[in-house]
Parts: C-alpha cells; structure tokens; sequence
C-alpha cells in the first residue's frame, strides 16, 4: 500500500515536471536549469503556485499574476501521471528486487512517453531529444523484464546483455548529437547493423529475453517504413512521420513481437476512430493531419500493462486457447 501511495504523489510531481519539460523543449530552454516561469507574462512562480492540480484550481485555472488562462494540459497531464504512476505500482507491485528493478524503469520510461505523447499532441513532433533516450531506457526495460519474468539467469547471461546495453547505449548516444532529421532510413540501417552486432553476441550464449525485443523492434520499424511509403505514394504527402516509426522500434522493445502486434492493432483501429469523429464534427477535414504518435503510446501503455490478458482474452472469444 505505501508503494501505491508513494507513486502517487511521485505521480502528482513528476506531471507537474513534464508540463515544464515540453515547454522548455518547444522555446529551446534548458529543461534542467532556471526558476518556472509564466509563459505569458515570464513572472517567476512561488512555490504555492506549483502544487501539482491543486494550485490550477485554486486559482480557477488562471495565472496569478496577468490573470490569463493556464493551458488545461497542465492538471490534466499531473492528474494523468498520478494515474498511471499509481496504476502502474497496482499492475506490476514488486515483490523481489528484480521486479522492482522492472517497475522503477517503466516509471522512467512511461515519463518519457507522457512527454512525447503531450508534445506530439500539441506541435505535432516526437523530438529526438526524448526519443533517442527513451529507446535506451526501453532496451533497459526489456532486460529488466525478462529477469522479473525468470526467463533467463543473471549470472550466466549478464556479460551479453551489458554488452546489448553498452551497444545500445552508445547507438543512441552517436544518433542524438549527429542525427539528421527526418532520415529514417538510415534510422532503419543503425538498428540492422546493432541486431547484426548482438546477433553476432548472442551465438556465444543463449539470451531469449533478447531475441524477441530485438525482432519486434526491427521487424516493426521495418514495416512502419513500408506503411510509410506507400500510403504517402497513394496519398500524394506524407502518410506518417519519421518520430513515428522510431516511436515503433522503442514500442518493439518494450512490448516484444506479439505485444507490438496487439500494440499497433489497438493504435491504429483507435486513430482511425477518433479521425472519423473529428471529421464528423468538421474538427478536421480528410486532408488534415491527426497526430499518431499520442495513439502508439497509449497503446503501448496499455499493452505493456494489461496485452498478456487482452491476448488470452481474444483467443479465449474466438476458441483458439
């Protein structure tokens, strides 16, 4: 119960970050250093004005000092957080240190994710200042599971899966300070080769929490570009953006094969949804953009919380268990 609580309020703070995060990324300043600020009058916020949803509806949703409205984002992303932080802790409550090991980084990673999911909604991009890293955190994540789920021993396993980790690491490390934008298949051919790599690793010693990540990233990467491709050749623009399908390769390796698969299925029917309603309302017309990226991580939020039991379900309805 205190683990629930203590995310919770981890939740409510980390929210409450994330709202300054995506600011100080869309003006270029630096998220790490500098006092909150106003965006519109620039005044300095005390501390009673940042108490994460409380201090928006104490001051009925305007600035204390210019009056203007606060953006909604702000509580609904702290609340939003505390949420997931506190559901999170609920679904995968550790009861050993690798299973907390597992909860600690998926709070790292979901973070990431609310931050990219908020700024591809407003501006429309998935930086590459998150996204990079955010593949790191997830390629961390996969070993953590697959040592909570006891599918591999650590001590027999751990020189190739450093090794995995080191590769990664310095794979996305080299991509976010010499990354060309919007180049995704060269994207594509840096994963290949770190899969050629690990591959290569991987024939010394038997490493299955590996294999699965690794095939559902490239895999799922690969046929993104493909979907990419094609639906911007039949639709004269582009049918998808590049932060989309490195959005993919991280949900390949947070989710694995079958995860991904369920991931994109729930993604993909949910956008399209939302599209025809938004077109409905004349709140978008048929050429108009609908960001994507906000629909892939919430599906993989979902996925990674609750796919094993969506998926046992599914073959439960059609009789194939």
């Amino acid at each position: 119960m205190l683990i629930i609580i203590y995310c919770a309020v981890l939740g409510l703070l980390i929210g409450s970050a994330i709202n300054a995060i995506v600011w100080r990324l869309y003006v270029g300043r630096s998220w790490a250093h500098g006092r909150s600020m106003c965006p519109d009058c620039e005044h300095t916020l005390a501390a009673k004005d940042l108490v994460p949803v409380f201090s928006w509806l104490a001051l009925h949703g305007k600035c204390r000092y210019c009056k203007k409205k606060i953006h909604w984002q702000y509580p609904l992303v702290e609340a939003l957080t505390a949420l997931l932080f506190t559901w999170s802790a609920v679904i995968l409550m550790p009861d050993n240190l690798a299973s907390g090991i597992k909860l600690g980084t998926w709070l790292v990673l979901l973070t990431m994710l609310i931050i990219l999911a908020v700024y591809d909604t407003r501006w429309m991009i998935l930086p590459n200042k998150i996204i990079f890293p955010a593949i790191g955190i997830a390629a961390i994540l996969a070993v953590a599971a697959g040592f909570a789920s006891g599918t591999s021993g650590f001590t027999s396993q751990l020189p190739i899966i450093a090794s995995f980790l080191g590769f990664v690491g310095l794979l996305v490390l080299l991509l976010q300070r010499y990354w060309p934008d919007n180049n995704e298949w060269l994207f594509l051919i840096g994963m290949l080769l770190l899969t050629a790599v690990v591959a290569w690793l991987a024939s010394f010693a038997s490493v299955p929490i590996l294999s699965g990540p690794l095939l559902a990233a490239v895999g799922g990467t690969a046929l993104f570009l493909i979907i990419a491709n094609v639906g911007s050749l039949l639709s004269k623009q582009d049918a998808m953006g590049g932060g989309d399908i490195k959005l993919v390769f991280l949900m390949g390796l947070t989710l694995g094969i079958k995860g991904l698969a369920l991931a994109l299925l729930i993604a993909f029917n949910s956008a399209a949804l939302v599209g025809v309603i938004l077109i409905l309302l004349r709140r978008k017309g048929r050429r108009d953009y609908v960001p994507f990226g906000p629909f892939l991580i919430a599906a993989t939020v979902i996925v990674f919380l609750y796919g094993r039991e969506i998926i046992q379900w599914y073959l439960r309805v059609n009789g194939l268990e």
